[in-house]
């Protein structure tokens, strides 16, 4: 026993035991601390003497505890189940990777900090928003070089006219000009922006619908796209950040394969499907059952070699030549898609194009 206890006092994250607190109706009501190892308690900055047997209200009165986690307990001690989480916790500014154990009427609970982890993934994350907006300056300056031609023009005409209806006509001209720009400026703000890192009902139509049209805003000549996007389709559960950059990066990686082609071609599709057993070979082999809503995008630019296909996911890997690309893109879209429980389907061939295919699952 007494190495037991040094085995977990000196474990490397924090561990606290807790007992369920039932009212007379056999409900959880509460939970009150048990034992809690030395990382725990320096982190909550006490000795153990003084919290032994107070609930988890009494520990952390300003953050509602029980409010905010009662239907997590809940959930454990009914399917008597690991359950893993991730929080950030105010009280002693941590975010903190947690996994609850229930033990009889009482759970264990680990936390790992994750608070500079997650920092550098966001550092990894903002490196690939900005190799996003690399790849697509050349379209967005032509674009805006061209608004700026009609500026000057009217603003030039403007100065030469001495006709009240001109001037109102080469005005209305510079006030359409200067939307589009805002227009285009907006769009490129919302790819680099970071949305609150909470989890809504995400309209996926409407954002596949904005990204293709600011696309269409900026292609270079020779490429045009076609969008195929279901009507009425149910909302994805998840953080906007995160569906935004898989719908961006897929985007960014067929205009980049189609960069040398005179005539691209880009499509892209949205709707929703019933799976029985679909497998999904690439990146790893998934069995798939039930409702999802598909997003493919597929192009005909240069396609990917039959060698690279298993690498592709890797990151650092890049089939870019001369270090134009970070080999972040797909490694993190891959990320976000598992992250909300779907998967990722490729197929291509050199000299043809390629196909991806993501399905996201459907709670209906």
């Amino acid at each position: 026993l007494e190495s037991m206890k040094m085995l977990f006092n000196n474990m490397l994250h924090e561990v606290h035991i807790w007992r369920l607190i039932f009212d007379k109706n056999e409900e959880i009501i509460g939970w009150k601390l048990v034992d809690a190892n030395n990382l725990s308690l320096n982190s909550w900055g006490v000795k153990l003497e003084d919290v032994v047997g107070k609930t988890a209200e009494e520990l952390f009165p300003n953050s509602k505890p029980t409010e905010l986690f009662l239907p997590i307990v809940k959930k454990i001690y009914k399917e008597q189940k690991p359950y893993t989480w991730e929080r950030y916790f105010p009280e002693t500014n941590q975010l903190l990777q947690m996994k609850s154990i229930p033990v009889g009427d009482c759970f264990i609970s680990t936390g790992t900090d994750v608070s500079e982890k997650k920092q550098m993934e966001n550092y990894v994350i903002q490196a690939q928003k900005m190799e996003t907006i690399g790849t697509l300056t050349s379209g967005i300056a032509h674009d805006i070089n061209n608004i700026l031609t009609i500026v000057y023009g009217n603003i030039s005409k403007a100065q030469r006219t001495n006709s009240p209806e001109e001037l109102k006509l080469y005005l209305d001209r510079l006030s359409c000009a200067t939307t589009e720009i805002k227009g285009l400026t907006h769009s490129i703000l919302k790819l680099v922006r970071d949305y609150p890192k909470a989890e809504d009902d995400i309209p996926v139509q409407s954002c596949v619908e904005e990204m293709s049209s600011f696309l269409k805003s900026i292609l270079p000549n020779g490429i045009v796209i076609n969008t195929h996007i279901e009507e009425n389709l149910p909302p994805l559960h998840g953080e906007r950040i995160n569906i935004n950059q898989i719908i961006m990066n897929l985007f960014t990686n067929a205009l980049t394969a189609m960069k040398d082609k005179k005539e691209g071609k880009l499509d892209v599709s949205l709707c929703s499907t019933k799976l029985n057993n679909k497998e999904i070979k690439t990146p790893e082999s998934i069995i798939l059952n039930g409702d999802y809503m598909v997003f493919k995008v597929s192009d005909n630019g240069t396609g990917i070699k039959s060698e690279d296909i298993n690498k592709i996911f890797q990151l650092g890997f890049s089939t870019k030549l001369n270090e134009e690309g970070t080999g972040l893109g797909l490694p993190i879209t891959l990320k976000h898609i598992k992250k909300l429980g779907g998967a990722i389907e490729v197929e291509t061939e050199v000299g043809r194009g390629t196909d991806f295919t993501v399905y996201f699952p459907l709670l209906l």
